[in-house]
């Protein structure tokens, strides 16, 4: 891990974490003796009567809860089914479920379905309730932790990964680039080392001369146009007669006196 990523991920680490708990409990007595639980440890609560009110309050929540509390047995919803859809809501928040029955059923399924968390017995000991909201408050922030852990390290290495596409793009194009250089300066050296200049290269020598002239005159007439004609034909018994005698020729004396004339 980079220098700069391990400080920014300290730094969001770091941050204080503003805890919230949701109660739900259709029996007001019984939410409002949390609630001043809550209170003495300065802890912000929100109290709702059933499950289908603190759906609307997940939804609307300007963030998740920390902590969900709600009692099992309830008008209309139970807490099971409450907390089955609250999960989908906001999967990390913590879940207890608060009942006055050890109805194993009820606990086997609701933790195999990974609904609940933990379960509150009435009559509950302050204290350790206190107790076992702080710890799990803990666990919620080190679970949030290490999620923002792993989103900036996927963040990081999808960076790193696009640096490194641009990266060998461009040492591609840059191999081509080298690639058309050594091709040039091997022909230059060909040229160099005495070897006869390809057909291309002559004709291109050629068209260039034809450019250089009559881009020197707005409207060439007869004459030059007679005198580029004679520059190119010397031009190119010149070429000729080099390449002729390289190989151990002699070009014609009567094409020479042509080109000369």
């Amino acid at each position: 891990m980079s220098k700069d990523l391990k400080e920014k991920v300290q730094k969001e680490m770091a941050e204080e974490f503003s805890h919230n708990i949701l109660i739900v409990d259709d029996e007001k007595s019984v939410g409002k003796s949390l609630g001043q639980i809550f209170m003495t440890e300065d802890i912000d609560y929100i109290l709702v009567e059933n499950g289908e009110s603190a759906i609307q309050e997940l939804k609307t929540a300007k963030k998740p809860f920390s902590i969900i509390i709600s009692n099992q047995q309830m008008p209309g919803m139970q807490g099971t089914d409450f907390f089955e859809q609250a999960r989908q809501i906001h999967p990390d928040t913590i879940r207890f479920l608060l009942t006055a029955h050890s109805d194993m059923d009820i606990i086997m399924s609701s933790v195999n379905r990974g609904a609940v968390h933990k379960f509150i017995h009435k009559p509950w000991d302050n204290d350790e309730l206190l107790k076992l909201v702080k710890t799990w408050f803990k666990r919620y922030e080190k679970n949030i932790d290490e999620k923002k852990l792993l989103k900036t390290i996927k963040k990081q290495n999808k960076e790193l990964y696009d640096f490194d596409t641009q990266f060998m793009e461009i040492i591609t194009e840059h191999d081509k680039k080298l690639a058309a250089l050594d091709q040039e300066i091997q022909r230059i050296e060909n040229q160099i080392a005495g070897k006869p200049l390809s057909s291309e290269d002559l004709s291109n020598r050629v068209i260039k001369q034809m450019n250089d002239t009559l881009l020197q005159e707005e409207k060439p007439d007869s004459i030059v146009l007679n005198q580029f004609y004679a520059a190119c034909i010397k031009n190119l018994y010149d070429n000729f007669e080099e390449i002729a005698n390289r190989n151990g020729f002699e070009m014609p004396k009567i094409m020479a006196g042509a080109a000369d004339d």
